[in-house]
């Protein structure tokens, strides 16, 4: 295949494998720089990366190529794995493209679609599968959306015996693409590979072996398949060096004729040492014989022309396992009993694995490259992995009798090779991964977006929400309390703003492989990775206030009402705080292996969360709090000087007024460590309309003033009660003297170390800060900005109003700007080049904004803008006025656009509103290719007629059009592939060869879709009065699928007939349902042989026909519903309810 390629001196750079096996399809691949394979199972993986060890080899599922890969590769090969295995993965399955989600219900169409992703322009997409892929109805979608994205460089079928070596006799197919997402048309070649046609004995056969010139095979045959099906059969009696010649010239003839080479050239990857990509197919097809046996799965009988089969290597199929997950606690022998539990037992305060959030497995691990030594008296003897699992014998001894496991065999990595989800679910967790032999690091939540072979960072979140917006029941020093648990709702949670996803708890289990070849059943103690003490904060305070001056303006102290801005925490002891440091391999397995000895050190010799950190790789501190300096600076220059501002800490935004003698409780979430007596907190308050910072400071007495001296923060310290280290635990919220030995009670004093009481602080009025000066500019940028706007300057309940004078004026003076204008505190102005786009989240924000009471209608007026509207939006239009609404239609908000000019030509559209034709035109309309104008996105075409004058429009490619809306006397022929939301109340849809309606959002209403022969896809919804018709010559020999939505169907035969109607006739509409059949003129009667059941049908409908039969005893024809019309039962016919 690839010396087929040379012909036109492809160079290739990049070459990927994705199921590479063992690597005989790159065996015989010379001085190519690059070379990617993937290979899903582990023993096979690992041969394959000591076979080639120069190559860069994952050991997983293609599904986990990180998106850096995209776009990436000259040439993608492979002899792909087929079936109807379900693959994960994240970015298909949150796809708006449907073809791209129903692949991951498929291997082979998943491993084309994600192979095409990989490639750059230009690139070269050859795979060996099935014929089922070409030959399938069911794979027509994903046919087509290959030959729009590509350009079909070659399809070649080949002979049945090619594999006959490997135990197996099965029709395959070799495809060769070469992406090309710019194109505008399809080929003839193309059209005929996404069509398929019925032969005699119901055998469906690509359109692309129409002729046998494309069929490597000397002889012919009608048969059956491997599963007994009725089948075509080719084969070859040449051997395999005539298969070889027959195929290169074949292909050679059509890389030749079909390959662009310039569009490969102009995107080809470079290096310093481009070679020629030389490989001798025959010898890959020497090697096929030298396969393993293929493992065939049984067919499904939904899809019988497609069977699970690998041509060159076993596809692990993916499997559910089920995880119980341990909570991290002390040895049970610790606990005490109900009975004896006190007061002072620590309440339940934040369960990890109680949240309905997502788990994750990553392996840490590869196998130890060379032998291994036995144990004991054995140590002499040596045996590598491969030895171990077959159990040879060294000296008549197994590795297994000389002491070793599987676990002896592989050695940790400081990185992940695997990055798999958990769900919880009824106290179980099941995962979509095939777990196989290995270590394995758990951690929560799960993050899909790490990427392969990169280390997993614990994230110390630096800005926490301590608001009072979640609150739990708790104790303080033995006493009820309320505490704020905002923090650990969002960080256990995954949700916190600005760290998401960052790691809470970590995990570790080696996973070994059972004999009996059961699936893994992990059980997995998870712990904590923070501490998340609770702080309390009491307004005692009684003291001073100093501003610019170190004086004050009297002698007397002040107690004061105050909200607690935030408070900053930081340490000067060695354990700083630090921003983000990654997670060692080696150390969570020295710390987790022996289960529970991490959790239950906890309260005695120490567990910190530095123990399993990699401290060489901190990150020390938060990047973006180098710009919040400012806000911390008291006015008073000597304690600013004192009160430096720490680079290292963590920031709890609180947001609590308290009055005098009041306290509020929080979690935050801080690293498990002992601080010794250096952990401080920072405490920034609003008294009045001035911010403060409130520090210690020692006050003394100057004639009629205090004057301040010795500034410090406050200390987490408790010095009444042993004033020992602040030591804080993982997964507690109180220091660890504040709990008994065992960890399961706490003393009575417990949350006095970590209270902040302002009753011997000081106030120290901070600098004002500055808001940056809106700067002038030509109006409005995007979205954001029009929203950050009007949240910022404008009332809420405002109308918001576009006037395009104040353009290049400065929008401090929007709201009050005259020139020729009313001034308004809504005016606004967009720039010429903004990116604005009306879709859900726009309108939604409006509203918020805009709408407090009242009606909608003019509370947001464009006057000469057209923005572009997305495909997440739909509309409805009343004069100047366009109700958008969200198209589950639970939020709608109203737009009017008065003196907006919009878009009239069908053949260029504009971004937004185009209206094509109108409900008073005094001609008929005609669009023959209907698109968007160069470089516009998210335009509407908004289809309008008259009686007698109708508007027709054909769309060949739907590229940069979000909606099209079909209304009544108006025809939209669809020639290709549209993804376009749809609207259509009224008018007529006419599908081609060629087309599908592929948006699931689409919504038909009282509207005609004439899908005939072709039988289409129709994506969306239809109500009760849509038609959707098809006209047939002849009855249909197979079942039409449900994706036509076909509910109206014609049958007319070219010249008079009687047509049979059998049980078979009706089966062709198992996939539809309330069908109206109409029987056309040139039928004159119906014949029957057995009894009939009209099953999905509405209704048939003849010409004044009979129903005849010459059975003998007659036939009974079963209405299961449906009424029949102008057909009379004649003698030996009953017809029945």
């Amino acid at each position: 295949m690839q010396e087929a390629l040379l012909v036109p001196e492809i160079r290739p750079e990049r070459f990927l494998d994705p199921s590479a096996g063992t690597g005989m399809f790159i065996s015989t691949l010379k001085d190519v720089p690059e070379i990617h394979c993937f290979e899903k199972d582990r023993l096979t993986g690992k041969i394959l990366s000591s076979l080639y060890p120069e190559n860069r080899v994952t050991i997983d599922g293609f599904q986990s190529i990180q998106p850096y890969y995209n776009n990436y590769f000259d040439v993608v090969s492979s002899n792909i794995p087929f079936g109807n295995t379900r693959i994960y993965d994240r970015d298909f399955d949150r796809s708006d493209d449907p073809v791209r989600k129903s692949s991951l219900a498929a291997v082979h169409n998943y491993f084309f679609l994600k192979g095409m992703d990989t490639l750059h322009e230009g690139g070269i997409l050859a795979y060996i599968t099935t014929s089922g892929v070409m030959d399938s109805p069911q794979n027509r979608p994903v046919r087509e959306w290959l030959v729009n994205h590509a350009n079909l460089v070659s399809a070649i079928r080949l002979p049945d015996n090619l594999f006959v070596d490997a135990g197996t006799e099965v029709g395959s197919d070799l495809i060769v693409l070469q992406k090309n997402t710019l194109k505008s048309e399809l080929t003839e070649k193309e059209r005929n590979f996404i069509e398929t046609r019925i032969i005699s004995g119901g055998i469906h056969i690509n359109n692309s072996y129409a002729g046998l010139d494309h069929i490597v095979q000397t002889s012919v045959s009608m048969g059956k398949n491997m599963y007994g099906q009725p089948a075509m059969n080719f084969t070859h009696e040449g051997g395999i060096g005539s298969i070889s010649e027959h195929l290169r010239q074949l292909l050679a003839q059509d890389v030749e004729n079909h390959l662009d080479r310039k569009l490969y050239d102009d995107n080809l990857s470079r290096s310093n040492d481009s070679t020629i990509l030389k490989m001798e197919f025959e010898t890959l097809l020497e090697t096929t014989g030298k396969t393993e046996r293929q493992k065939v799965q049984e067919e499904s009988p939904a899809q019988p022309y497609e069977p699970m089969l690998n041509l060159f290597a076993a596809y692990a199929d993916e499997e559910h396992t089920e995880v119980q997950m341990v909570e991290s606690r002390p040895s049970p022998s610790r606990a005490p009993s109900a009975s004896r539990k006190r007061k002072g037992s620590k309440p339940e305060m934040f369960n990890l694995f109680s949240q309905e959030n997502m788990y994750d497995e990553a392996a840490i691990d590869q196998i130890v490259p060379s032998t291994v030594s036995g144990k004991g008296t054995h140590s002499g003897l040596n045996w590598s992995y491969l030895e171990y699992v077959k159990g040879n014998k060294k000296s008549g001894v197994t590795a297994e009798e000389a002491g070793l496991t599987a676990q002896d065999f592989y050695e940790t990595v400081e990185f992940i090779s695997t990055n798999y989800p958990y769900t919880r679910a009824e106290g179980l967790f099941t995962t979509p991964a095939n777990l196989v032999e290995g270590n394995y690091m758990f951690y929560a939540p799960y993050d899909a977006s790490h990427l392969m072979r990169n280390r997993i960072d614990a994230v110390l979140p630096a800005i926490q929400d301590c608001s009072d917006a979640v609150m739990k029941d708790t104790k303080y020093k033995g006493v009820p309390a309320t505490v704020s648990s905002t923090v650990l709702d969002q960080f256990y949670a995954g949700t916190m703003e600005g760290f998401e996803k960052a790691p809470v708890a970590v995990g570790y289990q080696f996973l070994a492989a059972p004999k009996d070849g059961s699936v893994i059943n992990p059980d997995v103690e998870m712990n904590h990775l923070y501490a998340f003490p609770m702080i309390t904060i009491v307004n005692d305070f009684n003291g001073y206030f100093y501003g610019e001056t170190n004086a004050t303006d009297g002698l007397d102290k002040t107690t004061a009402t105050m909200t607690i801005d935030r408070i900053q925490i930081y340490s000067e002891a060695s354990a700083e705080l630090w921003y983000k440091a990654p997670i060692k391999s080696e150390t969570v397995v020295e710390k987790l292996a022996a289960r529970g000895d991490w959790a239950g050190a906890r309260f005695t010799t120490g567990a910190n969360t530095d123990d399993i950190l990699d401290a060489s790789a901190k990150v020390e501190s938060y990047p973006y709090f180098a710009v919040a300096s400012e806000l911390s600076q008291p006015k008073l220059s000597d304690a600013n000087l004192a009160l430096a501002y720490k680079q290292k800490h963590v920031t709890c935004v609180i947001g609590k007024e308290l009055k005098n003698g009041e306290k509020y409780h929080f979690h935050s979430i801080l690293p498990a460590a002992d601080y010794a007596k250096s952990l401080k907190a920072r405490i920034f308050v609003t008294i009045g309309d001035k911010r403060y910072v409130i520090a210690k400071a020692t006050n003394s007495k100057n004639g009629d003033h205090y004057e301040s001296a010795d500034w410090s923060d406050f200390v987490f310290q408790d010095k009444v009660n042993g004033d020992q280290n602040c030591q804080l635990v993982r997964g507690e919220h109180f220091p660890k003297v504040e709990y008994n030995e065992a960890g399961n009670a706490t003393k009575a004093f417990a949350g006095e170390m970590m209270t902040l009481k302002l009753a011997d602080g000081t106030a120290f009025e901070l600098k004002e800060v500055v808001t940056p000066p809106i700067t002038a500019d030509n109006g409005i940028k995007d979205n954001a900005d029009l929203i950050n706007y009007l949240n910022d300057y404008v009332q809420r309940g405002v109308a918001i109003k576009e006037v395009a004078a104040l353009k290049g004026v400065e929008r401090a003076e929007w709201k009050t700007y005259s020139n020729g204008v009313t001034p308004a505190a809504g005016n606004i102005a967009f720039a010429d080049d903004n990116t604005c786009v009306i879709d859900a989240q726009l309108i939604t924000n409006l509203k918020q904004q805009t709408i407090v009471t009242g009606s909608e209608s003019d509370m947001f007026t464009l006057t000469a803008t057209s923005l572009p509207i997305a495909g997440d939006v739909k509309y409805t239009v009343s004069g100047d006025e366009y109700t958008f609404s969200t198209l589950d239609g639970n939020l709608t908000y109203t737009i009017n656009m008065t003196g907006v000019t919009f878009g009239t030509t069908g053949d260029a559209l504009v971004a937004g509103v185009n209206n094509i034709g109108t409900s008073s035109q005094s001609a008929a309309l005609t669009v023959q290719d209907m698109k968007v104008a160069e470089g516009v996105t998210n335009a509407v075409a908004y289809l309008a007629g008259a009686t007698g004058n109708v508007t027709t429009v054909t769309l060949k490619d739907a590229t940069g059009i979000s909606a099209i809306y079909v209304n009544e006397y108006t025809e939209l022929k669809v020639e290709g592939v549209c993804d376009a939301l749809i609207i259509a109340d009224g008018g007529t849809i006419t599908l081609g060869n060629n087309a599908s309606l592929t948006n699931e959002n689409n919504e038909f209403g009282t509207t005609t879709i004439i899908n005939n022969s072709h039988a289409r896809s129709i994506a969306g919804t239809l109500a009760d009065a849509t038609q959707v018709k098809a006209a047939y010559l002849v009855w249909p020999t197979t079942a039409i699928p449900a994706a036509s939505k076909i509910n109206d169907i014609t049958i007319n035969p070219a010249v008079d007939a009687t047509i049979t109607i059998e049980q078979a006739q009706i089966a062709v509409f198992a996939n539809l349902s309330d069908v109206a059949l109409t029987l056309g003129n040139n039928v004159t009667g119906i014949a029957s042989q057995a009894n009939v059941i009209l099953t999905n049908l509405k209704s048939l409908t003849g010409n004044s026909i009979k129903w005849t039969t010459t059975n003998p005893t007659g036939i009974t024809v079963t209405k299961a519903g449906a009424t029949i019309t102008s057909v009379d039962a004649e003698t030996g016919v009953t017809f029945a309810d």
